[in-house]
């Protein structure tokens, strides 16, 4: 199904509705079996990420200015702050928080926008941020900082570059960026340890761990790349290769139920599923499921269902569709 706006991020609400953001803040609800599409609301703050509380009742919207917080039965405005740039939306495993980066510092308020913290401004606009359990990591020029339990004092962790975005294991053991200068920088959260993935062709802006925390998967080359974090993590060890993506994995998304599925998409609309216990280090991996394109446009986000039976691809003009994984 096609609907009349660009999508720029998605989020399920349940298996069957599927939530669209595009750039100057619409969101619009898209029922799958009807194909009927509705307006749920509008974002004063443009539109840049959106992110479902875990009980699926607030909807939080990050956009170039400001954030803004929704219930999401019927789209009432709870909260919103505009001032500044925002890319960043996510919910605490606990639900009962969201964090979203503001310019050059990070928020974080309850569910109806009632600030907890609020830090003070880094070197530079704040490009992503992360839970680490109860702790916050955040991606500036010059490196990740990370927060005390109560995200009150922040220690940086150096590097001299520009951060894209960053990721940190569900484990709390790693912080991985992704960079301008085309390279990947992981953290250890434990100690002062630090060690760089350099070669890609192209800068890196996504990098997600999957839900265990053994494997992370980035962008950056036609190829999108899958390092193991198991045992002792990346260190001299080569990734498993996702290969004959055009343009590089424009998105990537790793099953919530098992560890091992990931779905990529890329900018020519290609689709594919890919088994990581069958890779092998250093070797291209063969795709578990190899999908006809619907679209030539970009792939956007790719949303599981909460089975991991099927998969959700929302491209950037507007093409909606679902597959079957199994």
């Amino acid at each position: 199904m096609s609907v009349n706006i660009n999508p720029i991020d998605a989020c399920s609400l349940d298996d069957e509705r599927v939530l669209l953001l595009d750039a100057e803040g619409h969101i619009c609800e898209v029922f799958l079996t009807s194909r009927e599409v509705t307006l749920k609301c509008e974002a004063s703050v443009g539109g840049n990420r959106i992110s479902l509380s875990p009980n699926r009742e607030i909807l939080a919207c990050a956009g170039p200015e400001g954030f803004a917080l929704f219930k999401s039965d019927d789209g009432t405005l709870l909260e919103s702050r505009r001032g500044s740039w925002s890319s960043v939306a996510k919910w605490h495993d606990s639900g009962n928080r969201v964090l979203f980066t503001f310019g050059k510092s990070i928020c974080v308020t309850d569910s109806y926008g009632v600030p907890i913290v609020e830090s003070e401004n880094f070197s530079s606009t704040v490009t992503d941020a992360s839970w680490i359990g109860d702790k916050i990591a955040v991606a500036a020029y010059g490196g990740v900082s990370v927060s005390d339990e109560q995200g009150s004092k922040f220690i940086k962790r150096e590097f001299v570059g520009s951060l894209l975005c960053l990721s940190a294991s569900p484990t709390g053991d790693w912080i991985v960026s992704g960079n301008q200068d085309a390279s990947l920088q992981v953290y250890k959260v434990s100690d002062d340890t630090r060690l760089e993935m350099q070669g890609f062709p192209r800068k890196v802006t996504i990098a997600e761990f999957n839900l265990d925390g053994k494997w992370l998967a980035n962008n950056g080359a036609d190829e999108v790349t899958v390092w193991s974090f198991a045992g002792k993590g990346p260190k001299g060890r080569s990734p498993v290769i996702l290969p004959k993506h055009v343009g590089g994995g424009t998105a990537i998304s790793w099953s919530k139920t098992d560890a091992n599925l990931i779905a990529t998409g890329d900018s020519i609309g290609q689709l594919r599923v890919w088994d990581l216990k069958l890779g092998l280090e250093g070797k291209p991996l063969y795709p578990r499921n190899h999908f006809e394109s619907m679209s030539n446009s970009p792939v956007k986000s790719i949303l599981w269902d909460s089975h991991g039976s099927s998969i959700i691809a929302v491209h950037h003009d507007g093409i909606i569709y679902r597959r079957e994984t199994s």
